[in-house]
């Protein structure tokens, strides 16, 4: 769509000479978080909540898998990290890596000092994956974790399923060793400790 301001020429004429235009910033904010729509499972769902939806905390923490979740994450990396460089990663990814499978970094330590704002997509695992290397997954996670607690500005989120119950039947240590580490999760509008016991009780939307 052409902007009406500048005639997408990206500067207007401000009181003290050009200025970049609103639009210009504008695309590039869209372009920054596009990676992260593309999380986003029923747009106009997604829509729907983006008034409802609070910014999530600018902190370490992990997330449930809904639309309204994605849209909180949406609104606090468009405020809090715009314009520091993020990546996205698999589970499958920080195992690759150390087991030296990814040349570009030889530690999940090299990966969090190269972006000091890591994604960590974990929707969707599950107990098919061979059980060594869940348990593999699993001790990255935790030690993750543990890094991330002693190095100054460093945001790690992780993006989990809609509920907790296939967190528990791949990783069945993974929520004790976080809470353990004082990590927390946000579901239903509110960051909290992880349940570790009748999950199925406790289990979140």
């Amino acid at each position: 769509m052409r902007c009406e301001i500048c005639q997408d020429r990206g500067v207007v004429m401000g009181e003290h000479g050009y200025e970049v235009c609103r639009c210009r910033n504008d695309r590039a904010l869209h372009e920054y978080v596009k990676p992260l729509r593309l999380c986003i499972e029923d747009r106009e769902k997604a829509i729907a909540e983006a008034e409802k939806a609070k910014p999530l905390e600018n902190r370490t923490q992990a997330l449930m898998r809904n639309d309204r979740n994605i849209v909180s994450l949406i609104k606090m990396v468009c405020t809090e990290w715009f314009s520091a460089e993020y990546r996205i990663v698999s589970v499958v990814d920080l195992n690759a890596i150390e087991f030296g499978r990814w040349s570009e970094f030889k530690s999940v330590h090299d990966i969090l000092g190269a972006y000091r704002h890591l994604i960590v997509d974990a929707r969707f695992i599950s107990r098919k994956r061979e059980s060594k290397m869940r348990e593999y997954d699993e001790q990255i996670l935790v030690e993750m974790m543990r890094t991330v607690a002693v190095m100054n500005d460093v945001r790690v989120l992780v993006l989990l399923p809609g509920t907790l119950k296939p967190v528990n039947d791949a990783y069945p240590g993974l929520l004790k060793g976080w809470n353990e580490l004082g990590e927390f999760y946000y579901a239903k509008g509110r960051i909290g400790k992880f349940p570790t016991e009748d999950t199925k009780a406790n289990d979140e939307e």
